[in-house]
């Protein structure tokens, strides 16, 4: 370049013009620095001489820096409770493709376990079942050009309820998908009253290998969602109980105790069940026999029956958020639906009637299973009893009849002693 000459210097990033500069060249040598930004950067240069002649050139810059991080980061932690009621924690991680993922595990500070993988996508799920009140879990990731990045995971967790675990595994087994089967059935879409209804809802259930406890869950869950008003429904029930129901009922109308609605009322019924002599069949049996003799049309019943089934009831308890780990009772879970916003009101309704349903044709299912259990105990020993009975008589009979031959035997005996004398 000539002395005299101006040299005007644009610099482009990403197309976009960001930055011009004027240099009066005072020698022929001239050097011009530039700090590269991230990708590809475009520096063009026009000099200018003193009679305006003008001359361009460009020059692509391309800068990748050297790699000195790896890629680890927490992007998300997902609750979930498991088919037999325990917590499930997913830990989603954003990682480096190619990188080797280190994974401890510490329970009250002591290690516990240690794993390996090879990460081959960006992004990894790590499943943990967290055991103790308190664990930790430190993830160490090691990029192709050794770079090291740590992220820790600390996880208190309160163990569930008993009551909660077997609601759970029962809410899981739910076939929800096959009962959505009933709904479309001319059989039962055709019927005429609220008894036949029922009846085929059982019959067809069962045709279809559906569980005969589920489907008396739908039919409890069904009840309970009647559109008879509280006072009627009360007198519903009192009009086909008896025994300890009749008078629980009695008792509820005559002391006028109120209820925030049919749920509430069925949940005393079962509370009171500890201490009366009733039991969960004998609730059940209620609940189907006020729905067969209900005026409730099988146009409502039906509506009622797919909006129970519209939710798939097992996903409740999937992808909840961390606050999932401090679960311990169902009225913890029910508070952990309400807030986390998925849920209509009218969707939690039918959610929580069902799984009234589910808590009410198990328990019944087990108390039938310990009677007939207690039924043949009292079989087996009424036999084993006969069985006793029989040894001893054949023991006497044989001891008997032994003496009758030793007897008869000396008599013969002495006969002979007396003949030969």
């Amino acid at each position: 370049m000539q002395k005299g000459n101006r040299l005007i210097v644009s610099t482009f990033y990403k197309d976009q013009l960001i930055n011009t500069e004027e240099f009066d060249i005072k020698k022929e040598d001239f050097i011009y620095e530039y700090q590269p930004l991230i990708g590809e950067s475009k520096i063009r240069f026009k000099l200018i001489d003193k009679n305006n002649n003008i001359k361009s050139e460009e020059v692509t810059v391309s800068y990748l820096p050297k790699d000195t991080e790896a890629e680890l980061s927490i992007a998300d932690k997902i609750v979930s409770l498991g088919a037999n009621g325990d917590k499930v924690v997913k830990i989603k991680l954003s990682v480096e493709r190619g990188s080797k993922l280190f994974v401890k595990t510490y329970v009250d500070d002591q290690l516990i376990n240690t794993e390996t993988f090879d990460v081959k996508k960006e992004s990894f799920v790590y499943e943990f079942e967290p055991k103790a009140d308190k664990s930790k879990l430190n993830f160490t990731l090691v990029d192709k050009h050794k770079n090291v990045k740590n992220e820790e995971v600390i996880i208190s967790h309160k163990p569930i309820s008993k009551e909660l675990a077997g609601v759970i595994i029962e809410v899981n087994k739910f076939n929800t998908e096959g009962f959505k089967g009933l709904t479309s059935n001319k059989d039962i879409i055709s019927s005429i009253s609220a008894d036949e209804l029922i009846t085929l809802i059982y019959a067809k259930a069962a045709a279809l290998g559906l569980s005969k406890e589920q489907t008396e869950a739908l039919i409890i869950a069904l009840a309970i969602n009647s559109s008879e008003p509280m006072p009627e429904f009360i007198n519903s029930l009192l009009n086909i109980a008896s025994g300890d129901l009749h008078f629980v009922l009695d008792s509820v109308k005559t002391n006028n105790i109120e209820f925030t609605d049919k749920l509430a009322l069925i949940q005393h019924l079962e509370i009171k069940a500890n201490s009366k002599n009733y039991n969960h069949r004998d609730i059940l049996i209620l609940l189907e026999n006020y729905l067969k003799q209900s005026d409730e049309s099988v146009t409502n019943l039906l509506a009622s029956l797919n909006g129970i089934l519209s939710v798939d009831i097992a996903n409740i308890l999937a992808n909840m958020n961390t606050s999932a780990l401090d679960i311990v009772s169902i009225d913890d879970l029910k508070k952990q639906l309400e807030n986390s916003g998925i849920y209509t009101a009218e969707e939690l309704q039918h959610i929580y009637a069902l799984i009234e349903g589910l808590i009410i044709s198990s328990k019944a299912s087990q108390q039938e299973q310990t009677v007939i259990s207690k039924e043949s105990i009292t079989l087996k020993d009424s036999e084993e009893g006969k069985n006793t009975w029989l040894i001893i008589i054949a023991a006497l009979s044989g001891l008997l009849l032994g003496i009758i031959i030793i007897y008869f035997n000396r008599r013969q005996n002495n006969r002979n002693k007396k003949n030969q004398l």
